[in-house]
């Protein structure tokens, strides 16, 4: 359960790293299909991103590793509080995070239903292609799905002209399905403030797209605009779309805004630093020792070869100890319900704390007897004696090969393990000594190395 809290922490994030980008490199721009595919496609991406784990291609990447990149802080959600407090506080959160989820889909559900119950209410206009319903109700006109509902006793016909082609490119675009998407981040995540930022934003954005489309079909600016003001009611179906006066006056400031420049769709790009960033983040910091630190299974304790040496024992009743790694001075337990204990071996509190509950650490084995030096290496036969070629310039000779080097630059290369070659080596260089015997290894005298005596004081 704690590998989900941690889950949901990191998602979270991610919808927080998505809004902060689009508020402070994108919203100002003209630029809303793209905005409309960023949200769609992040937010997406935000269920994938805390699955993933970069450290092992951080610790492998030398490049990585002298640009210091390592050194950017991880994200760590364990508190120093004991593990059943931790364990506890965990469960707490999560079955209010769950309750509220809970909570906002019953609240989805009824506005579904709402809405179900306002289509049968309503009035159908026309039954073909796009819907239109009326409703006898003072309500401000809005689409979801394929249909479009308003009140045509309160607009005159040139308004309901432009109000029905506005929604239709609702329709048409198929907005509704994006309402949705929020909607189901918001029952996930509704405990997160950023997410409800996010679904003003997308419901902002959709609204650009649709003002855009209406603008570019040679509507009158100022009376579209005008239309707009007088538009404004309430709206009994939640779900749809829902403008106050300040979120008008930024679609008019939008409508009047000079389209944004192509350069600025450059801005996306910031994107891939973004993503590096929060995956830098979310990367698993222990793994970074594990190419030193020493695995210690509680059921068969080895004894360890590097560093500190394996504790003793392990309590046998601690069936929740699944296994625990030791590195120099760290000490870190991993229990199997997902929390993790650490231990710094350097101050004596955590120490004895440890080993009360995990055993006895012992001290650190003596280091390792040096290598014997290696044999000798046998030395290369001696040269001929007599060079008969007088084109030779030197003569190169090892127990397997001969170079001959002429003083017109080529080489002559003869294999000595070859009989045919070191035959032909020999009746046109002189023959090849036998190599000398190899040198007998030093007599080491055992007196020298007897201890010293120490006389006792008369």
């Amino acid at each position: 359960m704690n590998v989900l809290f941690i889950y949901i922490v990191k998602f979270s994030i991610c919808l927080a790293a998505i809004f902060l980008f689009y508020h402070l490199a994108l919203r100002k721009l003209t630029f809303y299909v793209w905005n409309r595919f960023y949200f769609l496609i992040y937010t997406l991406l935000c269920f994938l991103i805390p699955l993933i784990d970069i450290s092992p291609i951080v610790s492998q990447n030398h490049f990585l590793q002298k640009a210091k990149i390592t050194e950017w802080p991880s994200f760590n959600l364990h508190k120093p509080w004991a593990a059943s407090q931790e364990w506890t506080m965990h469960q707490l959160f999560l079955v209010i995070i769950i309750t509220g989820m809970a909570f906002m889909t019953v609240r989805f559900i009824f506005q579904f239903l709402s809405f179900r119950r306002l289509v049968k209410k309503a009035k159908p206009i026309t039954t073909t292609g796009i819907k239109l319903f009326q409703i006898d109700e003072h309500i401000m006109p809005f689409s979801f799905g394929n249909a479009v509902f308003l009140n045509q006793s309160l607009h005159s016909q040139h308004e309901l002209k432009d109000i029905i082609r506005h929604e239709m490119i609702h329709v048409k675009q198929k907005h509704s399905l994006d309402i949705i998407w929020i909607e189901i981040l918001c029952i996930l995540n509704w405990f997160n403030p950023f997410i409800w930022l996010i679904r003003k934003a997308v419901r902002q954005n959709l609204e650009y797209i649709a003002d855009r489309q209406v603008l570019q079909n040679g509507i009158n600016r100022k009376e579209y605009q005008y239309l707009l003001l007088k538009v404004i009611g309430n709206v009994h179906f939640s779900i749809a779309p829902k403008f106050n006066f300040s979120s008008l006056k930024k679609r008019i400031a939008m409508m009047n805004k000079i389209k944004s420049a192509k350069i600025h769709l450059l801005r996306f790009t910031f994107l891939v630093p973004l993503l590096a960033i929060v995956l830098l983040s979310f990367r698993n910091k222990i793994r970074q020792l594990n190419q030193t630190a020493i695995e210690i299974q509680p059921q068969h304790v080895a004894t360890l070869t590097d560093t500190v040496p394996a504790p003793k024992k392990v309590v046998p009743h601690l069936n929740n100890v699944r296994k625990i790694m030791v590195h120099k001075n760290l000490v870190t337990v991993y229990l199997r319900s997902g929390m993790i204990e650490k231990y710094n071996l350097d101050k004596q509190e955590e120490k004895q704390t440890f080993e009360k509950k995990y055993g006895e650490i012992p001290p650190p084995p003596p280091p390792a007897s040096p290598a014997p030096p290696a044999p000798p290496m046998p030395p290369a036969p001696p040269l001929p004696k007599t060079i008969k070629d007088k084109n030779v310039k030197s003569v190169e000779i090892t127990n397997e090969q001969a170079k001959v080097y002429l003083r017109s630059g080529k080489t002559e290369v003869y294999n000595l393990k070859n009989k045919k070659e070191k035959e032909a080596f020999e009746k046109k260089y002189g023959k090849v000594q036998e190599p000398p015997p190899p040198p007998k290894p030093p007599k080491v005298d055992m007196t020298q190395h007897k201890p010293p005596v120490i006389k006792k004081n008369q």
